[in-house]
């Protein structure tokens, strides 16, 4: 277990998986505020969002840590397959309308 994976169980060990689940949608909320009010108009800049990223990147972590079973990975391994096809799909586009 790595040093990360050891200080996110322990969070969620000591603070318990509500608090936390509730603590994940504030720092998401915040990411996403953030990130719109960057593309927008840019009233944010990237390092506030590079440090939202990083809030709600623990917090996910740590929601890893409370739903990460074998249909969790079963469902992220479908939806990077779906994910690759449709890049692929987008460069054979790309690719063809620059042979024309």
């Amino acid at each position: 277990m790595s040093i990360e994976q050891s200080i996110v169980r322990q969070a969620v060990e000591q603070f318990g998986e509500h608090k936390q689940k509730l603590k994940a949608i504030s720092e998401l909320a915040e990411l996403i505020d953030a990130l719109a009010k960057n593309a927008i108009d840019g009233r944010s800049n990237d390092d506030d969002v590079i440090d939202e990223m990083v809030d709600a990147q623990i917090m996910l972590w740590q929601l890893k840590t409370m739903y990460c079973n074998d249909k969790f990975c079963e469902r992220l391994q479908f939806k990077l397959e779906r994910l690759k096809k449709m890049v692929d799909q987008a460069k054979e586009l790309t690719d063809s309308a620059m042979v024309r």
